[in-house]
């Protein structure tokens, strides 16, 4: 003989046994929604599209945070002060 037993399945999205959306969503508290504040633009870096007109020779590579292609090719970021893994 082996017993039955109930299984509680909640699936995402699914209801809750026994739940009411409108009780739900009352005892939800509402606050209002606040803005996040916008990040200042610190460094004005030229885009992709501009770091393809350009040649190797113009651009900065101690500016840049990742390498970037260019007319000429490709250029790396100078990581000559940064310290390595060992």
């Amino acid at each position: 003989m082996t017993k039955q037993r109930n299984l509680d399945v909640q699936t995402p999205g699914g209801q809750i046994a026994g739940a009411d959306d409108a009780q739900m969503s009352a005892d939800e508290p509402k606050a209002p929604e606040a803005e996040a504040p916008k990040a200042k633009v610190a460094v004005d870096r030229p885009s992709r599209a501009r770091y393809a007109q350009m040649g190797a020779d113009e651009v900065d590579a101690k500016t840049l945070t990742a390498a970037v292609l260019t007319k000429d090719g490709w250029v790396a970021p100078d990581q000559s002060g940064q310290k390595g893994k060992v």
